[in-house]
């Protein structure tokens, strides 16, 4: 069917399913003013439609400022659609593009750059067996991770051959889509040979061959995922872990996609199966067991703060509760992919907010959940209820409409 008249005002996400790509313009009906080419597979976020053209919400930080329009139908807007509106939680950071380069990508590469000095003191403080868990000290699982070296790291050193790291050194370097693209048709080329080869008589998974595709396939994942395309990053993931069951890392990778993307549920069980699998198996599991490990302890640590929150909320301890959900989610940043984790955390404070009638703060949680996650429900729904108290009824009736618009279900919604 045709989105022609569809959208409405607010925050919508598309991906790009033409394989050509889809050009971007500085006017809508304008296909001579090209500002850049949004490669297939990525991610974009549009706020207004006008005709058969969606204007970018991202394009005031690509194009310094520059209103950016891509039409949605194939040329002269004859053809199939070339961008397709997709579920929210596909893509839990789709915010960025490949132009811009998530600076959460380089997460657990390296543990200098994955937990600051100061965070670091939370955790060992913070982090114990109080969760009712076997706990081990957080301090000692960084140290493990500074040890190690993660699989593209060692595929760019040469480790494997010159060919790969050249391959690789592309792709993560890339600094346009073009280099971006030639590096990952070159990985998945030599990844290709590796299978081949593998699948000759005499040869098996695992050996000297196996660590080599596992290495070039989470090669792949990582360039996937630090540039925005969360959901190919999640398929090279499975194929990962399925193929290397017992490879820590392979599990590692995937349970940072599962959670890249908003499956919480699932990345959290990859990244324990990744423990499980132990730090031995497989090429690189000692790091992929190390940052799995440490991935959880901070879950389990986020999570027993937000109970303690709850709890102070409810015996009417609003200040213990604030406090305890500050606690909660200047932890959460250390869980970098999960992103909705932390969106939930936002706007379960906004409760909190509202007892203490602290309107402002109330408005920067729920909009920090939206800023992620424009479709969020809840969020939409509290951020009308924080306007309604605050005095702006008219903003208020704007967002509830939103929610309307997201959500035809919402209970009760028309009472308001």
């Amino acid at each position: 069917g045709s989105f022609e008249g569809s959208l409405r005002e607010g925050a919508w996400l598309f991906r790009v399913v033409d394989l050509a790509g889809v050009s971007a313009h500085a006017r809508p009906n304008d296909n001579a003013t090209v500002l850049s080419m949004m490669v297939h597979g990525e991610y974009v976020r549009v706020d207004v439609q006008r005709g058969g053209w969606l204007r970018l919400t991202v394009a005031k930080e690509r194009w310094a400022r520059v209103p950016a329009w891509v039409p949605l139908l194939g040329p002269s807007l004859a053809g199939q659609p070339r961008l397709a509106l997709v579920p929210e939680e596909e893509d839990a950071g789709s915010a960025e593009t490949p132009d811009h380069p998530d600076p959460e990508a380089d997460i657990f590469d390296r543990s200098a750059e994955w937990q600051t000095k100061a965070s670091a003191e939370v955790l060992h403080v913070q982090v114990s067996a109080a969760d009712g868990e076997a706990s081990v000290d957080m301090l000692e699982a960084d140290k493990a991770l500074a040890a190690m070296t993660p699989p593209h790291d060692v595929v760019l050193r040469g480790a494997l051959d010159r060919h790969s790291a050249s391959a690789a050194q592309l792709a993560l370097g890339a600094n346009t889509t073009t280099q971006l693209e030639l590096g990952l048709a070159q990985l998945r080329q030599l990844l290709a040979h590796e299978l081949a080869m593998q699948s000759q008589p005499g040869n098996a998974i695992s050996g000297t061959s196996g660590a080599r595709a596992l290495r070039l396939r989470l090669t792949l994942v990582r360039v996937l995922l630090s540039s925005r395309r969360a959901a190919e990053a999640l398929q090279e993931a499975k194929a990962a872990a399925s193929a290397h069951p017992a490879a820590s890392a392979a599990h590692f990778w995937l349970g940072r996609c599962e959670l890249r993307v908003g499956n919480r549920q699932r990345g959290l069980a990859s990244l324990e199966a990744a423990v499980k699998a132990g730090p031995s198996e497989g090429a690189d599991s000692a790091w992929g067991h190390a940052g799995s490990l440490a991935y959880l302890q901070v879950s389990r640590g986020v999570a027993r703060l937000q109970r303690s929150a709850e709890a102070a909320y409810a015996a009417g301890d609003y200040q213990a509760a604030k406090l305890a959900y500050g606690e909660s989610l200047a932890l959460a940043v250390g869980l970098h992919e999960d992103r909705w984790g932390r969106a939930r955390l936002h706007v379960d404070r906004v409760v909190v907010w509202r007892r203490l009638r602290a309107f402002p703060e109330a408005l920067a949680d729920v909009d920090a959940a939206l800023e992620s996650f424009p479709r969020y429900s809840r969020a939409l729904f509290r951020r009308g209820l924080v306007l309604l108290e605050a005095g702006r009824p008219s903003e208020a009736v704007h967002s509830l409409e939103r929610l309307l618009r997201v959500d035809r279900r919402w209970p009760r919604l028309c009472e308001w």
